[in-house]
């Protein structure tokens, strides 16, 4: 077990001295002439990715264990940080500790560990240290303004009946809190409305509240992770929204662009399956594999649409009956696409109506702006069930969240990239120790 920790050690050290440290944005590389030099960050950053790997991520145990650890002895050259130096180096190097990560990623792919030919994206939680009482949103905002104002006038209704002067300043002192009160909640309404956002969180910017198993919902980062298929390494993460159907081509055209790749096959679930987001991934050369979205017809009662035929030089649907279904051709605007819409006045006497749909004004169809392309996907995605690779389609990593030593489940934005760059460098060295 002692040897295994040496050689992590010596791999970390040859990882970090081989890295160009002064292009990817770490400060203090370069030292003045006059005054007390600071500590190399690349010191530093050997000592905190030592850390991690053995599960030691206060700024203080660390600091502790520069005195105490033979193999920080040797791998921080008998350098003894404070915890200050060595906080204050996650946070005033959070971008280049993003660069770290991509240059250990390119290295992978170097090593043939990284293939590219195949990317699996998913989303997992991590729970925020922002509660549930510091999140906020525009009905619950508006539901504290207007408790506030029934208070003041309940206390100014008071306040015209009582005689007594003593009642009379508790009552004002009380309105003076309530409008001091008001004063806050507004200032969140007027943040929430120029963030453009759903809701606002206070203590962790980029935590949202999402819903969790049983209908309970907390307040978490979202993170939206790729991983290539050959060893299962994450490739690239990164804090999304609080749902995935704006997220599939921000993650596929960020790996394109890290791993230089003219062209690569996604893997995700029917989460994904937007019809914008595959299209922005067909004009980029990326092939989707994203599982169909279950359909929305209206209950089991109604003809599948997969039984209406679209004929695409006409532009009209052929239903059951034979009947050509035919658009005005005037959009519809949706958040996010257009969608025209396609009926028939066949529907009136049509002997199988009862079967088709329960409208009154017949059967409608509503075909988005984005269809072929998510045609076209469902199609390679069928066609990949039966080849037999269906394993290939369900094999999207749950990645798990990150758990801290005392139990809790946290991760700061600035910190989630990385702490995913140290498991890669735990997957590397067991890689090569396996």
């Amino acid at each position: 077990m002692r040897k295994t920790f040496l050689v992590m050690s010596r791999l970390i050290d040859l990882f970090v001295d081989i890295l160009p440290i002064d292009e990817l944005g770490f400060k203090h590389v370069k030292l003045q002439s006059e005054g007390r030099p600071p500590y190399n960050p690349a010191t530093l950053l050997k000592l905190y990715l030592y850390g991690y790997k053995h599960s030691i991520r206060s700024s203080r145990k660390l600091e502790h264990s520069c005195k105490v650890n033979v193999e920080l002895w040797w791998l921080l050259g008998g350098l003894m940080p404070s915890f200050r130096t060595i906080a204050y180096l996650k946070k005033n190097n959070a971008e280049a500790f993003r660069k770290v990560f991509r240059q250990f990623v390119l290295m992978l792919k170097d090593m043939g560990l990284i293939e590219g030919e195949t990317i699996g994206i998913d989303s997992f939680k991590i729970f925020a240290q922002n509660s549930l009482r510091n999140n906020y949103t525009q009905k619950k905002i508006d539901r504290h303004l207007e408790y506030i104002d029934n208070r003041i006038e309940e206390f100014e209704a008071a306040l015209d009946k009582t005689d007594k002067e003593e009642e009379k300043e508790l009552l004002k002192s009380k309105i003076k809190l309530q409008q001091d009160r008001r004063k806050k909640y507004e200032t969140l309404d007027t943040e929430l409305k120029n963030s453009n956002d759903t809701q606002i969180s206070l203590t962790d910017k980029d935590s949202r509240a999402l819903m969790l198993t049983n209908n309970v919902s907390g307040v978490e980062y979202a993170v939206q992770a790729a991983f290539d298929s050959k060893h299962k390494l994450l490739v690239h993460s990164h804090i999304g929204a609080s749902t995935d159907k704006r997220e599939l081509s921000t993650a596929a055209l960020t790996v394109q662009e890290l791993l230089q790749l003219d062209s690569f096959n996604t893997l995700s679930d029917a989460g994904y399956t937007s019809g914008d987001q595959l299209q922005a991934c067909k004009y980029s050369g990326i092939c989707t594999y994203s599982s169909p979205m279950p359909s929305t017809s209206p209950n089991s009662n109604s003809i599948p649409l997969a039984e209406f035929h679209y004929i695409n030089d006409g532009d009209y649907y052929i239903c059951p009956c034979g009947e050509q279904m035919t658009t005005t051709g005037k959009w519809r605007i949706r958040p996010n696409y257009r969608s025209k819409v396609y009926k028939t006045s066949a529907c009136v006497n049509c002997s199988i109506r009862e079967k088709c749909t329960q409208n009154q004004n017949g059967r409608v169809i509503e075909r988005s702006e984005y269809q072929d392309v998510i045609d076209e996907n469902n199609a390679r995605v069928m066609n990949h069930l039966l080849q037999g690779r269906a394993a290939d389609i369900r094999n999207v990593a749950q990645l798990p969240p990150l758990h801290r030593p005392d139990g809790n489940c946290h991760s700061p934005p600035k910190t989630v990239q990385t702490k995913r760059l140290k498991q890669l460098i735990v997957s590397w060295c067991c890689l090569f120790n396996g």
